[in-house]
């Protein structure tokens, strides 16, 4: 199991991340000296978010510029306060030795991302990343793309389509549902595998309308389709985002987000 910090630097999520400090005395100490270096990151992760949500429009006007002649419709509607987080992770490697099961044994097991779009930056030589593919075979995602020259040394930012983006544009576009695995063809019980991920979320009060792209009013849910691995979200538009994230979180995980937040409010 991966070793999670999430640092939520948006305004809304600051009283947990005094809990979650708190309760790690040691991470404390070691993070909070580069707390100005994790909020330029997690700003600079923004921009980079904000310059595919542009190509994105372009994308979606092919069939007519003038459907998405605002090509700020996606970035316009992410800000804060937001789900948006950032996670350092961690997969240590096993011990010589270990009792493992390459068919049962993995890191991190088959999910897709909740939000917008996730960034992820990845480490040289630490592979482990697999998606499912249509015919739903697993299949390794390399750290280094075929065709990829630009550095030998710097891997490229893995941009992946979550859930709410695929339930925006009525599953046009599909979220990616992915996994990580003890790489078959390294050490036996892998490697210390470390990776930083952003999970992009538009402003809690973003609308969820219809894209204006006629590729996405052109394609309509199927009644009671649904949106996201391991149960999801079904044709009905949510309201906004932070309901969409709700509701999300409850048919994942069975509980109501109202219980949390009355579990933290109590804590403090």
């Amino acid at each position: 199991m991966a070793s999670i910090w999430t640092a939520n630097l948006n305004k809304r999520c600051q009283r947990r991340w005094r809990i979650t400090a708190m309760s790690l005395p040691t991470l404390k100490i070691c993070a909070l000296p580069h707390a100005n270096a994790y909020s330029g990151f997690w700003h600079w992760a923004l921009r980079c978010v904000n310059a595919f949500s542009i190509f994105l429009a372009c994308s979606l006007a092919y069939v007519d510029l003038n459907e998405m002649s605002d090509l700020d419709w996606f970035s316009s509607r992410h800000g804060s306060p937001s789900g948006c987080t950032l996670r350092l992770l961690y997969y240590p490697a096993l011990p010589d030795g270990a009792d493992l099961d390459d068919e049962v044994d993995i890191r991190a097991g088959a999910h897709s991302d909740y939000g917008s779009i996730t960034l992820l930056f990845q480490r040289l030589s630490q592979p482990g990343l697999e998606i499912l593919t249509p015919p739903s075979a697993w299949a390794p995602v390399p750290v280094f793309p075929e065709g990829y020259n630009t550095s030998t040394t710097l891997p490229p930012i893995l941009v992946n389509i979550a859930d709410l983006l695929s339930y925006w544009t009525n599953g046009l576009l599909k979220s990616t549902v992915h996994r990580v695995i003890f790489p078959k063809d390294a050490r036996r019980g892998g490697e210390d595998r470390y990776s930083i991920a952003y999970f992009c979320h538009p402003a809690d009060k973003a609308e969820l309308g219809p894209v204006p792209s006629r590729l996405v009013t052109e394609r309509k849910l199927i009644d009671g389709e649904k949106v996201g691995y391991g149960g999801g979200a079904d044709g009905k538009k949510a309201m906004n985002a932070k309901e969409y994230l709700e509701r999300r979180l409850e048919a994942t995980y069975g509980f109501r987000m109202d219980k949390v937040a009355s579990t933290v409010e109590g804590t403090v």
